[in-house]
């Protein structure tokens, strides 16, 4: 704590001396001196007539017993500092000038009171008040400055507004004088140094299901603040296993009013689902300004909830079979194919992508399944998945191999579920046809002297921001990607939106049915997970993939953003 405190008291004193420059030779600023209980001990050289020499104490005049040795000047000035430019005062500091007239040990201190309460007597909220103390050394002749600092989280915890009255106490070797001056017309919400805007207060969680189909959408979380100071903040959220392990998170932003008030949050209930795991689960919250400066946190244990309880679009049943297939007889597998069984919850079309995990030392790689659309039918279903084997032989990566496969909503482009499967057989990336494996449209193609791929990525991209709602934030961060089609036909277009430091904030996939000629397809990122990932940009388009039937165009490193702040985007 006393480091926190000294580099705290620096940076205000650094402030102060650089709000209020010597204006002569005579007069001095002491950085240490912003610590309320003492005066630096004076640099001769500042003293007047003083010379860098010994002296014997009988050189040196003394006064007469009681005689006034030092005096407080009428100039005093107050300057509210905003170290941290977040629109609060971090403190308020006053500049106060001394005058020495006998070399001696002396202190000062200074304290704020509203009819006769203390509003502050700290430099830092969280630091005790600085006791009375004297220099180390002893003061010699002359005009000193000396800054005092007073806390601005306590000034806004007072509860009240300026004037103040500030009470300055000076003492010296025999005596002891006061003086009293009334400060300027403050508010004191203007003041907040770090923490005490907002506090929690208690969580409660309750389960949503809001198709009343028995299963749970979700998880509403409700959080209760004490708010002091009226601003916009963030509550974030996260929810964890018994393992420790996040299964969800989350972050709502809110203008909340002073007072004690609720902010909701919400879990989705598929990951949860996903988890594998039962409740309760534990819920960790933080509140935060706007500007990300952390004011409170609290954790909570929900209810015991079920996993299977919440919502998703099938169970696995655990079976699920992976084949090579040779479709030409040449002995090499041109497609491997996955199926696997499942229990289908909740009807609906859905397009169905299949992700085949492969690594290589430290990096990873991946190959994507053929396009799929299915419309799906409650009960018991075999879902077949076909991965081409051109492209696992091009990675050269023996397997297993991890199968990833996602659902989405074709009407809106959104991601409804993901299940893991279990890895696949120790294949050979060698058993695999380089060739790979020709749909009729391919050979239809090449018979009629067609040669070439069926699209190519031009390499040519723009990006835009979405604001639908006019609210001043942006819904989605879209980026065209040109593509030149050869062969009409469905296509998919896959991207990864990663942050400067390589980590995925969110994937997109749109499929389209795409005339002949060159157009654009656009990759619509959510700007929802663009904001709870909690990092600026620039952003980086990557693993960019192109997919036709047995067909596919990888680009790793696409295209890199501007450098959006991610606090642009919308909920």
């Amino acid at each position: 704590m006393k480091t926190v405190l000294y580099v705290c008291f620096f940076v205000l004193a650094w402030a102060a001396a650089s709000l209020f420059p010597d204006d002569a030779a005579a007069r001095k600023t002491d950085s240490a001196s912003v610590f309320p209980g003492a005066l630096s001990p004076a640099d001769e050289s500042h003293s007047p007539g003083s010379e860098k020499t010994e002296k014997k104490e009988s050189d040196d005049p003394s006064p007469g017993f009681g005689e006034t040795r030092m005096r407080i000047m009428d100039e005093i000035v107050f300057a509210p500092v905003d170290e941290d430019g977040d629109g609060l005062f971090d403190a308020l500091i006053v500049r106060v000038d001394v005058e020495i007239l006998y070399a001696g040990f002396y202190s000062i201190t200074g304290v704020l009171r509203k009819n006769g309460e203390i509003v502050a007597d700290k430099p830092v909220f969280d630091g005790p008040a600085v006791p009375d103390g004297g220099a180390a050394d002893p003061y010699g002749p002359g005009i000193h400055t000396l800054s005092i600092c007073f806390s601005g989280d306590q000034i806004l915890r007072s509860g009240e507004n300026g004037p103040y009255d500030l009470e300055i106490t000076a003492f010296d070797p025999a005596l002891a004088g006061q003086k009293t001056v009334v400060t300027p017309v403050y508010d004191h919400l203007s003041f907040g140094e770090f923490g005490g805007l907002a506090s929690l207060s208690g969580i409660t969680d309750t389960p949503v299901d809001t198709d009343d189909n028995g299963r749970y959408d979700g998880l509403s979380v409700a959080i209760e603040t004490n708010v002091i100071l009226p601003a916009e903040y963030q509550i974030h959220g996260s929810l964890y296993d018994s393992h420790n392990k996040a299964i969800g998170q989350t972050v709502a932003t809110h203008p909340l009013d002073s007072g004690e008030q609720t902010v909701m949050l919400q879990f989705p209930g598929q990951p949860i689902l996903r988890s594998g795991q039962d409740g309760p689960y534990e819920v960790a919250v933080s509140l935060a300004t706007a500007k990300n400066r952390g004011m409170d946190g609290m954790k909570a244990l929900t209810r015991a909830y079920t996993h299977l309880d919440f919502e998703g679009i099938l169970d696995l049943d655990g079976v699920m079979i992976d084949q090579g297939i040779d479709t030409n007889g040449n002995g090499f597998y041109d497609v491997l194919r996955v199926s696997f069984g499942a229990d289908i919850r909740a009807a609906g079309t859905f397009r169905i992508a299949g992700y085949m995990k492969m690594k290589w030392k430290t990096r990873r790689f991946g190959v994507h399944a053929m396009p799929l659309t299915l419309t799906l039918e409650p009960g018991h279903q075999t879902l077949i998945l076909d991965f081409p084997g051109q492209f696992i032989k091009q990675y050269s990566i023996d397997g297993p191999y991890e199968i990833e496969v996602s659902f989405w909503d074709p009407a809106d482009n959104r991601q409804v579920d993901k299940v893991t499967l279990n890895p696949t057989k120790p294949y050979s990336h060698n058993a695999f046809d380089p060739s790979g494996f020709r749909t009729p449209l391919e050979s239809a193609a090449r018979m009629s002297g067609k040669t070439g791929t069926q699209a190519a990525l031009t390499g040519v991209f723009a990006e835009h921001l979405a604001d639908s709602d006019d609210d001043g934030l942006y819904g989605h961060l879209a980026i065209d990607v040109e593509v030149n089609v050869q062969f009409p036909g469905t296509y998919c277009l896959y991207g990864n939106l990663c942050d400067f430091r390589g980590r995925m904030v969110c994937e997109e996939l749109a499929s389209l049915d795409l005339d002949a000629g060159v157009q654009v397809v656009t990759l619509a990122f959510s700007g929802a997970k663009i904001r709870r990932h909690g990092a600026s940009g620039p952003y980086q388009l990557e693993s960019l993939m192109l997919l036709g039937s047995g067909f596919e165009e990888i680009k790793e490193d696409a295209y890199q953003t501007l450098a959006y702040p991610y606090l642009q985007f919308s909920e």
